[in-house]
C-alpha cells in the first residue's frame, strides 16, 4: 500500500511537471508577443493600466527587465521553487502586460493565464497556512475551474445578449464568415480564401437546423461547463467536445484556436503527460 501511494505521489508529480512546461511555453510565446506589439505609450488605459500606465516597463531598457523576471519566474515555477512568491509574481505580471497590451487598441485574449496564476497561488498559500491541505489535487483543480469559469462565463455572455435566439441567428453567423474571410483575402490577397467564404456562407444557409444544433450544442458546452470537474473520465470527454467545437469554428468561419482552449486543452488532456507515459511505456516494454 506504501509503494502504491508513493508511485501515484510520482505520477501526480510528473503530470504536474508537464502541466507546467505545457503551460509556460504557451504563456511566455504569448507574453513575448504582446510585449513585442507595443511601444512605450498607453493612449487607451483599461485594467490595471487605468491605476498606472507602467509605460516606462515597455521602453527598450523597461522591455530587457520584464523578459528577465520572466524568465527567472518561468524556471522557478517550472522546477518548483517558491512557489507561493512566483505564482503571484506571474500573475502581476501577466496582469500588467495584458492590460497594456489592450490599452494600446489590441486584442489578444489572452486574460486566461492571470485567473489561472491566481488559483494556483492561491492553492500555494493555503498550503503555508494549512500543511494538512491537499495541495497536489487543487493546485491543479483550483486552476481548471478558473477555465470552467471562462467557458461557463461565455455562454452566459451569450444569453444576456442575445437570449436564446442567439440560436437561431444563422443568418448572421453566414454573414460573419463572410466578414472573417475577407479580412483573410485583404490580409494575404488571395482571392481563393473570399470564394471559401461565400461558399461556406451558402452552406450555412442552405442548411439551418445544422447550424442550429451546432449553436446549441456549444452554447449548452459552455454554460454547462463545470461538468468537467465531476471527474477525470468526465473531463476528457468534455475537453473533445470543446476541441471540436473549437474546430468546427476554425473550419467553418476561421477563427483559429483561440488562447483559452490551449490551457484547455493542457489542463483537461495533458496530452504531453499522455506522450511521455507512451514513450516510457514503450521504452519499458523493449527492456523486458
Amino acid at each position: 500500500m506504501k509503494s502504491l501511494a508513493i508511485n501515484k505521489m510520482q505520477s501526480s508529480e510528473s503530470a504536474w511537471f508537464f502541466i507546467k512546461l505545457s503551460l509556460l511555453f504557451f504563456f511566455m510565446s504569448n507574453m513575448f508577443i504582446m510585449m513585442a506589439d507595443v511601444s512605450s505609450a498607453c493612449p487607451f488605459p483599461v485594467g490595471v493600466c487605468k491605476l498606472y500606465s507602467f509605460s516606462i516597463l515597455f521602453s527598450l531598457p523597461g522591455k530587457v527587465l520584464l523578459h528577465a523576471l520572466l524568465l527567472v519566474l518561468a524556471l522557478f515555477y517550472l522546477f518548483e521553487k517558491k512557489m507561493s512568491f512566483v505564482t503571484l509574481g506571474l500573475f502581476f505580471l501577466s496582469c500588467i502586460i495584458i492590460s497594456y497590451h489592450e490599452s494600446n487598441g489590441r486584442f489578444h485574449h489572452a486574460t486566461i493565464f492571470s485567473p489561472i496564476f491566481a488559483a494556483q497561488s492561491f492553492a500555494y498559500w493555503k498550503k503555508r497556512s494549512r500543511p494538512e491541505f491537499d495541495l497536489v489535487q487543487y493546485r491543479v483543480q483550483y486552476s481548471i475551474q478558473m477555465i470552467a469559469a471562462t467557458y461557463t462565463l461565455a455562454g452566459i455572455s451569450k444569453l444576456a445578449t442575445s437570449g436564446f435566439g442567439w440560436i437561431n441567428s444563422g443568418e448572421v453567423f453566414a454573414l460573419q464568415v463572410v466578414k472573417n474571410y475577407s479580412f483573410i483575402y485583404f490580409a494575404q490577397g488571395t482571392k481563393a480564401a473570399l470564394d471559401h467564404g461565400y461558399h461556406i456562407a451558402r452552406l450555412m444557409l442552405e442548411h439551418q437546423y445544422l447550424i442550429r444544433f451546432f449553436l446549441a450544442s456549444s452554447l449548452l458546452l459552455e454554460l454547462f461547463c463545470f461538468a468537467a470537474l465531476i471527474s477525470n473520465s468526465v473531463r476528457r470527454w468534455y475537453a473533445l467536445g470543446l476541441l471540436l467545437m473549437h474546430t468546427g469554428i476554425w473550419l467553418l468561419m476561421g477563427i483559429p484556436f483561440g488562447v483559452v482552449a490551449m490551457p484547455m486543452i493542457i489542463f483537461f488532456l495533458n496530452p504531453l503527460y499522455w506522450l511521455y507515459k507512451q514513450v516510457a511505456g514503450v521504452i519499458s516494454s523493449a527492456k523486458v
